[in-house]
This record gives C-alpha cells, sequence and structure tokens, in this order.
C-alpha cells in the first residue's frame, strides 16, 4: 500500500534496513520451517515458540511463511561457517549481505510483507 510518500519498494527496503532486522525476518523464516519439519521434544518446540514470540510482532509472525528447503539449506550452509560457535558472526555477514538475503527474499516474499508489518504496522485493506 502506498502512502504517498514511499513506494511499496521503498517502504519494504526501509523496513529491512538494518542488518538486524534481516536476521530476524531470515531466523524467524527458518524456524517456522524447523517447527514444520523436524521431530523435536515438547520442550524444544517451546522454547523455539517462545523464541519467535520475542522476535517480532504478532501481526508480522503471522504474515511470515516458513522458509523454503532451499533456503533453509542455504541457512545450513551459512551456520556452518561459525563451526558450532556461539557468536554467529560469519553467518551473519552471509545472510544479511545484500546477494543472500535478495536471493533468500525471491525465495520467500513473505519476509518483505512481514517487514513493513513490523515497522509499518498492519495496513488496512483498500475499500
Amino acid at each position: 500500500m502506498n502512502d504517498g510518500f514511499m513506494s511499496d519498494e521503498e517502504r519494504s527496503w526501509h523496513a529491512m534496513g538494518s542488518s538486524g532486522r534481516r536476521f530476524e525476518l531470515v531466523f524467524a523464516a527458518y524456524t517456522k520451517w524447523v517447527l514444520a519439519k523436524c521431530p523435536m521434544s515438547a520442550e524444544m518446540r517451546l522454547r523455539m515458540l517462545e523464541g519467535l514470540n520475542n522476535c517480532l510482532s504478532p501481526s508480522a509472525l503471522a504474515a511470515l511463511q516458513p522458509c523454503c528447503s532451499t533456503a533453509a539449506e542455504m541457512v545450513h550452509e551459512a551456520l556452518a561457517l561459525d563451526q558450532g560457535g556461539e557468536r554467529l558472526s560469519r553467518s551473519w555477514d552471509v545472510l544479511t549481505g545484500q546477494d543472500v538475503f535478495k536471493a533468500l527474499l525471491q525465495l520467500n516474499p513473505s519476509m518483505r510483507t512481514a517487514a513493513v508489518i513490523y515497522q509499518f504496522g498492519p495496513q488496512k485493506e483498500a475499500a
């Protein structure tokens, strides 16, 4: 929805401007994929759901779809760069870099929608 000041494209890039926001979007979509595809204990599932709850607004999370298996593999490969360390500096740089993040956006356009909702709030449907 265009507000007269910024195009929809400008609004979405503004909403995803920081590497922190991009990382949140990637990992929230990845977490949704893990929750849907991977067997786990109830305790682990609860921890992951709590993590999601602390990540984005409820309306942004509702708009965000799980990543696809290709994007999940990209995340796995990026995480391997950190060699199991707690600091995610190398994977952070890869996943939030312009080329990789644009590829992830093409695979999951709902990340753009979720970012705009998180930044600007849910938009009313055009009458």
